[in-house]
């Protein structure tokens, strides 16, 4: 089988990408995500690769999007900040 090699892009995060000091801003590696459902338009947003990643997050509004239930509340911390997730 062949090896499949792979690059992604290192981008700041969405919300500093603004920023106008650019020097102390971190990078990482960002993924396009484009996920469909039966009866809406296809979701586009970005996604961390993150090979040393404890679970699986989504915006809030992709899953009411792809109509997921929440199912425990838990508290949790990604790049920047930490909130209360489902």
């Amino acid at each position: 089988m062949a090896q499949l090699t792979l690059t992604f892009p290192y981008r700041s995060p969405p919300g500093l990408r603004k920023a106008k000091d650019l020097d102390d801003i971190p990078l990482y590696p960002l993924l396009n995500i484009k996920l469909y459902t039966e009866r809406h338009k296809p979701i586009n947003f970005e996604g961390l690769l993150d090979s040393g990643a404890d679970g699986l997050f989504l915006p809030k509004q992709i899953a009411e999007g792809l109509g997921l239930p929440k199912i425990k509340r838990i508290k949790t911390s990604g790049i920047l900040k930490s909130a209360m997730c489902y």
